[in-house]
């Protein structure tokens, strides 16, 4: 009677196994497509963007960071949108989270720079033009950034002439 109830042991294990293996398969299937899905939306909400759908394209970014919160670039995508919207309180909020995730990201400073100059937080934007002066390495970015941002007070190139200390302190002087 053992050797006879044995062969049906083996046959129950064997079907054990084949449901968790199908179940593990499921969960992993589950898995991949909901990051799938998830890029899907960011790439719509980038669509949404182009065609100036702002809107449409925070919805589907929201949805986005709640697969990947810790992608620096749908931060800084949905910034962008923010910004569009006027929205700039949450602007900002995404730029520091992209900023978090990348501290070396020059557009989500840049964005930031913008939000804070938009909420009339002006120390605190001067403050960082200065380090996306210093940052970009480039001269040319921080002054298109603070002329973007304060149209009626101008710099103009000629107040600038070259990257380094003397320049920061004549580019920071004409505040």
């Amino acid at each position: 009677m053992g050797n006879k109830d044995q062969p049906n042991a083996m046959k129950q294990h064997k079907w054990r196994i084949c449901l968790v293996v199908l179940a593990v398969g499921a969960v992993v299937g589950i898995w991949i497509f909901s990051r799938l899905y998830a890029i899907y939306k960011i790439q719509r909400a980038n669509t949404f963007v182009r065609k100036g759908q702002y809107r449409s394209a925070i919805a589907l970014y929201d949805q986005g960071l709640e697969t990947f919160p810790k992608a620096a670039s749908i931060w800084l995508n949905q910034g962008f949108a923010f910004a569009q919207v006027k929205r700039f309180e949450d602007q900002l909020q995404s730029y520091n989270q992209a900023l978090t995730l990348d501290p070396e990201l020059i557009e989500a400073l840049n964005g930031k720079a913008l939000a804070l100059n938009a909420l009339d937080l002006n120390q605190e934007a001067l403050s960082v033009f200065e380090e996306l002066l210093l940052q970009s390495g480039s001269v040319f970015s921080g002054l298109l950034s603070y002329n973007e941002a304060n149209p009626q007070k101008l710099l103009i190139l000629s107040d600038v002439s070259a990257v380094g200390e003397a320049t920061t302190n004549r580019w920071l002087s004409a505040f």
